[in-house]
């Protein structure tokens, strides 16, 4: 029986999910963004398959919802974001140089160059954190999970993830499921406000 890694809870297959983290079911996504991403994380044109299991996280279905409605955001720990600037400027450092195969430069700068940071089987800690103007009654049913979580989905997902749920939160006029319009008009603290409420809810 499969587990939802934000809240712990064991479900039968009729209430859990798998959401597509990388690029959400919800999304109709362009062939310019998937060249854009295969482009980013170093793959080979046309090898980005989003069914990968690198890519997909068993979760509740009400938490899936939320994820695919943008109504929390998945924050990745300063460690991984450490170890990511390195793959990152690995990849580009490759590109120039052009040694490698595009495919290669996804295997080998994973496993080999970041130490192994981000081989299959690793376990990485992320943070959930709603949107402040979520309604609480959607936040009480999602069960408010835990300040952090542990998945084997890749971080590259779940950061590309995060920019995308950012740019929808910095855009409320698009909406949202849950999504209650703030009075204020200020959209540059929402982050931060959300943090805010997050961490005093989650006690360390």
């Amino acid at each position: 029986m499969l587990r939802c890694p934000m809240t712990l809870i064991k479900a039968s297959r009729g209430l859990l999910q798998f959401a597509h983290i990388l690029i959400p079911n919800a999304m109709e996504p362009s062939h310019d963004l998937l060249t854009i991403y295969e482009w980013v994380l170093g793959m080979t044109f046309g090898s980005l398959c989003k069914q990968s299991r690198l890519f997909l996280l068993p979760v509740l279905t009400d938490i899936h919802a939320c994820l695919n409605g943008h109504t929390c955001l998945v924050l990745l720990a300063q460690e991984t974001l450490e170890c990511m600037t390195t793959y990152f400027s690995l990849v580009s450092v490759q590109r120039a140089r052009d040694t490698q195969t595009s495919y290669n430069r996804w295997h080998y700068a994973r496993y080999v160059k970041a130490n192994g940071a981000f081989a299959n089987g690793q376990i990485y800690r992320y943070f959930l954190v709603p949107h402040p103007n979520t309604d609480p009654m959607i936040l009480a049913h999602i069960h408010h999970p835990i300040l952090a979580f542990y998945s084997h989905v890749s971080p590259f997902a779940f950061l590309l993830n995060a920019f995308h749920t950012l740019a929808v939160w910095s855009s409320p006029s698009d909406g949202f499921w849950g999504y209650i319009e703030p009075s204020d008009d200020d959209r540059s603290r929402v982050l931060y406000q959300g943090l805010c409420q997050h961490l005093a809810s989650s006690p360390m």
